[in-house]
């Protein structure tokens, strides 16, 4: 029974990967692509620590090689349940 979950969240970490690829994927091509329209500054928060994403709010990082800001985030849950007849 062990190797079954096992087995399963393999597969779960797979299909999960799967999915979030064409994301990964998207944004790096977005950032290798010269902006055509600069953004119009709009600076909502101070740039704190030499951060120059910081104006764009807490969480923002600059993409490496790039004059992108970035915020990623989300949250994973899992549930399992079971029974046993006798």
């Amino acid at each position: 029974m062990n190797d079954a979950i096992k087995e399963l969240m393999r597969k779960i970490v797979v299909a999960v990967v799967i999915a979030v690829l064409p994301s990964w994927v998207a944004v790096a091509q977005q950032a290798n692509q010269p902006r055509k329209n600069p953004p119009k500054s709009r600076t909502l928060y101070p740039a704190v620590g030499g951060n120059p994403c910081a104006q764009y709010g807490p969480g923002f990082v600059k993409v490496a090689g790039s004059g992108m800001c970035v915020k990623i985030g989300g949250s994973v849950n899992f549930e399992a349940g079971g029974s046993a007849r006798r």
